[in-house]
């Protein structure tokens, strides 16, 4: 159980010198082969054996190819395009709103690319020019995409849990388009009046292109039951084809730079994944996760205390870690709870992937909250305080489903 502390208190302790979280993780798995009197032998034998386990894994083969089709979209203004043939009219912005998002949401498979794709094609503007308004309705949104089917967090969490991926996708969908509708007629319905600056112009081609891609991935998943990483191939090599034949003058360049964002982004993501594994294999090997288990289920009576205990625990861990961060570290905790009290785990899973969209809001770089401090010069307490009723509904509504889960 102490390793859980110290690893929480060398995250925060770390980051104070600024270093970026492959770093700091590290220096944690060091630090722990140390306390372990591993060798150099030892402690590399864990990392080929770490490695060989998650180059076997297809949702991790898929993260690199789903980066970079979200960056080829974004970099060569897809989105842009989609919104102005979407929105060419002025008539029942909900039905395209919610097109619009359904589509961007199933093409990008990053809340960090969603996010300044939100920035791109969304002005404040077009939320009655109000800077808080638009913040919160980003934000909200793009806590939302990290529900959406292409996210890479229900990848990973699908693959821990060992459910159909095809139940997530529907289920993760189901949930989501509920969420949207229900705020977008609540909140956004008012407040929200689109608009394009050059008259509404769009290339119909490159709309065609976005607008088969879903059609695309559900056809792949569900009529020819692919794997998520053949998937992620194929869509790749479509995205790539069309993208060269409508972008020639100026694909090199923006391909280049698409590249690179991938390639940083997906180097980030797997080399988190990689040193969590090793962590968690650290916390299993002196036994911290067993004292932890035991500890709930001696002090915690039944399923829905084990969870809030979770909840609870993971809530404090988004301060320093991003979702999928937390999604790894709690596995061994949050899979052995629900096996023991047998939860529903899709339930489980809609749930704690919306809870932990409340992170999105704190200091780590690529998420909506560090883009606000650095576009806006907004502290820590000014986003709180603006976004403060998402957070508010995000928890009510991530616990419905998991009720469902703990009294089904």
């Amino acid at each position: 159980m102490e390793y859980y502390l110290i690893f929480i208190f060398l995250i925060i302790f770390l980051s104070l010198f600024n270093l970026n979280l492959p770093t700091v993780l590290t220096s944690i798995v060091l630090f722990y082969g140390f306390l372990n009197s591993f060798n150099i032998d030892q402690l590399s034998f864990i990392f080929l054996n770490n490695l060989k386990e998650i180059t076997s894994q297809q949702e991790l083969i898929a993260i690199p190819f789903l980066l970079l089709t979200s960056e080829l979209f974004l970099r060569f203004g897809y989105f842009e395009h989609l919104k102005k043939f979407i929105f060419k009219d002025e008539k029942s912005n909900f039905f395209k709103f919610f097109v619009f998002f359904t589509i961007a949401s199933t093409s990008i498979s990053s809340v960090a690319i969603f996010n300044n794709m939100f920035m791109r094609v969304f002005k404040k503007s077009e939320f009655k020019n109000q800077t808080e308004l638009y913040l919160k309705m980003q934000y909200f949104l793009t806590s939302l995409g990290l529900l959406m089917p292409i996210s890479i967090p229900v990848f990973i969490l699908t693959s821990i849990l060992k459910v159909s991926l095809k139940k997530t996708i529907i289920l993760s969908l189901g949930f989501g388009v509920i969420i949207f509708i229900l705020y977008y007629l609540i909140f956004i319905k008012n407040i929200f009046s689109p608009y394009s600056e050059d008259n509404k112009k769009f290339d119909g081609k490159k709309v065609a292109v976005l607008l088969i891609f879903p059609v695309l991935f559900y056809s792949l998943i569900f009529l020819f039951s692919y794997s998520i990483s053949s998937v992620a191939e194929i869509l790749f090599i479509y995205s790539f084809v069309f993208i060269f034949l409508q972008n020639r003058a100026d694909f090199l360049q923006n391909f280049y730079e698409s590249l690179r964002n991938a390639i940083n982004r997906s180097g980030t993501i797997l080399s988190v994944i990689f040193l969590i594994y090793i962590i968690n294999f650290f916390h299993i090997y002196s036994h911290s996760t067993i004292k932890i288990f035991d500890f709930m289920l001696t002090n915690l009576s039944n399923s829905a205390y084990s969870l809030v205990f979770i909840y609870i625990v993971a809530f404090f861990l988004s301060i320093i870690l991003d979702p999928l961060g937390i999604i790894l570290v709690l596995s061994p905790i949050y899979e052995s709870v629900i096996d023991v009290y047998g939860i529903n785990p899709y339930s489980f899973l809609l749930s704690f992937i919306f809870f932990l969209s409340i992170g999105l809001s704190n200091n780590i770089v690529g998420l909506p909250g560090n883009i606000y401090r650095e576009n806006y010069k907004f502290d820590t307490h000014k986003i709180n305080e603006i976004i403060l009723f998402e957070h508010l509904i995000i928890i009510l509504i991530a616990f419905f489903p998991l009720l469902y889960g703990i009294f089904k």
